[in-house]
C-alpha cells in the first residue's frame, strides 16, 4: 500500500503509468516523492532520492529513470522491499 499526498493509500498496482506525457509522468514523480516524504526529514531530501539514488537491482537507474520508463510499480515495490528491510 503507499500513501499519495491526498493521504489516500493505495495497493501498488493503481499506481501504474497511463500515460506517455511529460506532465503525467511528472505527477507520477511528485506522487513517489510525497509518499517518501515521511521516511525523510524534509520533502527536498525524497525528491533527492528520487531523482539521484540508484534503486538496488537497476544499475544506474534512480526511481525517476523508471517511471519515466512507465516502470511506477517497480519503483513501489523496490520502496515496498526497502521497508520490509530487503536490501539488493
Amino acid at each position: 500500500m503507499h500513501t499519495l499526498s491526498s493521504g489516500r493509500r493505495v495497493p501498488v498496482a493503481q499506481l501504474k503509468t497511463k500515460s506517455g506525457n511529460a506532465a503525467y509522468r511528472d505527477a507520477q514523480v511528485k506522487a513517489v516523492i510525497a509518499f517518501l516524504g515521511y521516511r525523510f526529514d524534509t520533502l527536498r531530501d525524497a525528491e533527492h532520492w528520487v531523482r539521484c539514488t540508484p534503486l538496488p537491482g537497476y544499475g544506474d537507474l534512480t526511481a525517476a529513470d523508471l517511471v519515466a520508463e512507465g516502470r511506477i510499480t517497480e519503483v513501489g515495490e523496490v520502496i515496498e522491499a526497502i521497508d520490509a528491510g530487503v536490501h539488493a
